[in-house]
């Protein structure tokens, strides 16, 4: 709990420096400290990462955590992160998006 606390308040306060610390660890070190934070928290963190990185990063993610993540991200910064995650993968994401949040999403995908 306290761990799971100094991180998101460190994102929160900190977010270009956590990137920096994210990224020197690793994709699955990355996603196993974001996995059981807040998904405001997680999008704070996965939204200025590199595309790449970031994908590969929510692919260590459970499609519950990646689509509560994609959910508080801005619209523009969630397709283009989606169009870096496998097809089959992506769809099972959008699925579990409200459609309030899916619709606006298959839009700017298309393009």
């Amino acid at each position: 709990m306290i761990t799971t606390d100094l991180c998101s308040e460190f994102i929160s306060r900190h977010p270009n420096s956590a990137i920096q610390i994210l990224e020197h660890f690793g994709t699955a070190d990355a996603a196993h400290i974001l996995t059981g934070l807040p998904p405001a928290t997680r999008a704070t963190a996965i939204e200025p990462m590199h595309p790449n990185f970031a994908a590969s990063v929510i692919g260590k993610f459970s499609e519950s955590e990646t689509a509560e993540t994609v959910a508080v991200m801005g619209p523009q910064s969630a397709a283009a992160l989606l169009r870096k995650v496998p097809s089959e993968r992506r769809k099972q994401v959008l699925e579990q998006l409200p459609v309030d949040t899916r619709k606006p999403l298959e839009l700017l995908l298309r393009y």
